[in-house]
């Protein structure tokens, strides 16, 4: 597999070579970064939060795009390094900050959701040709009106089964598995107590393990002293986590690549196992909005507002790059542009969230520019492993911790229905 990808990286045309691409040097590091200079539309941005941009063979970059007027109508498009053009995919257009279509990094293909079912597009075969996977099951759709069916789609380790965090008008909330190969979702929590309940992620390893959030609003309140955002949801259970680092102000959870823990942000970044509730503290000192961690776990990759700004949607931005082995970190960019003035609201989320693509070769994330533009940007990882080198870091000035959860959600009415 390995060898595989190494060829057909050697048969491409790369960010660094490619005529759709622009380099910027970051004057507070020196570091290297291509920003997407050929457009389809005013904004483009990477995919963001749990999702990956940039398949494992280097062959295809998947971002969207918006228009100048700031509609929430967002464009899925694929760049082809093979051809080294920009393809729109006709008939793929997101109207709502929810439902983000998924990129199957190893096989090439980008799932999604069009009038009440799912398709794929085999991006290796034709990427304007849509393959029906299923419907949505009646399960769903008899309870009520869909607001939304996930908030970003995520699939298991062989792509047959999607966690999904379903929001209905009027307030009821269900969580629980899709399995798209039987066309069936099974329910394992829900609730119509005003609680938001969204962000899901399926755990990449284990087909009956998700992450979810309880959305933060004003109002939200601690559940027996621990602040609820960050929760796991299994059938029949569901269950808050106390976020000992930063209990109060925990946000942005996401899996680790071997699906043995998981990140959260808020106070740095820190690192929670699954089988021990051990946690550790992962960039002391340093503030973080979204991060994510390399396949081997030894880097991370976050972002953050700028030194001079508190966070609006639209505020200036730095990501940064952390070697954990080393405890030092090096500017992928800083200080991009503000999309909008303070307190305003820009519709579009154009956060960085920066994450690693094609097997950790580059780090891929939305640089905001001075025509208050969104752009895909792309940095190769090498020069920021060796910008970090050193003397090992001293762990044992990490700060750890055990955590506690409280159950929300317990023994679920059980909804299985072919589609």
């Amino acid at each position: 597999m390995m060898l595989n990808i190494i060829a057909a990286l050697l048969a491409l045309v790369t960010p660094e070579t490619s005529k759709l691409f622009e380099k910027r040097l970051e004057s507070a590091s020196g570091m290297v970064g291509y920003i997407l200079k050929e457009r389809i539309d005013f904004n483009q941005q990477s995919l963001y939060f749990t999702q990956k941009s940039m398949t494992d063979d280097g062959r295809f970059l998947v971002f969207e795009s918006a228009p100048e007027d700031r509609t929430f109508a967002k464009q899925l498009a694929v760049i082809d390094f093979e051809k080294d053009e920009i393809i729109p995919l006709e008939g793929i257009i997101r109207r709502t900050d929810n439902q983000m279509a998924y990129l199957d990094v190893e096989k090439d293909e980008v799932w999604y959701l069009d009038r009440g079912a799912f398709y794929k597009r085999e991006l290796l075969k034709d990427p304007q040709a849509p393959v029906l996977v299923c419907k949505v099951p009646e399960s769903l759709t008899i309870r009520g009106k869909i607001g939304r069916l996930f908030t970003h789609l995520t699939l298991n380790h062989d792509r047959t089964k999607a966690y999904f965090d379903v929001s209905y008008a009027g307030g009821l909330m269900v969580q629980g598995l899709m399995d798209f190969s039987r066309g069936e979702f099974t329910e394992w929590s829900a609730n119509s107590d005003g609680k938001v309940i969204n962000h899901g992620e399926i755990n990449p390893v284990k087909d009956n393990l998700a992450l979810c959030a309880q959305e933060v609003t004003g109002d939200i309140k601690n559940i027996d002293g621990i602040y609820p955002r960050v929760q796991l949801n299994s059938l029949g259970k569901r269950e808050v986590v106390e976020c000992t680092m930063c209990n109060g102000g925990a946000t942005h959870q996401t899996w680790a690549p071997d699906g043995k823990g998981y990140i959260y942000c808020g106070n740095g970044c820190t690192y929670h196992h699954l089988a021990t509730d051990k946690e550790i503290e992962m960039i002391p000192g340093l503030y973080a909005a979204h991060a994510n961690l390399s396949l081997d776990n030894k880097y991370l990759v976050f972002d953050r507002q700028a030194e001079d700004d508190n966070w609006y949607r639209g505020c200036p931005w730095n990501v940064l790059f952390w070697n954990r082995l080393t405890g030092k970190y090096v500017f992928v960019y800083r200080n991009s542009a503000a999309l909008n003035e303070k307190g305003a609201k820009h519709p579009l989320h154009p956060d960085p969230h920066p994450s690693f693509g094609c097997r950790d070769r580059y780090i891929i994330c939305t640089f905001n520019d001075e025509e208050r533009r969104l752009n895909v940007f792309v940095a190769p990882v090498e020069q920021f492993i060796l910008a970090t080198q050193g003397e090992r870091a001293d762990f044992s000035t990490y700060k750890r911790s055990t955590s506690r959860k409280v159950t929300v959600f317990r023994k679920p009415r059980q909804v299985t229905s072919r589609s």
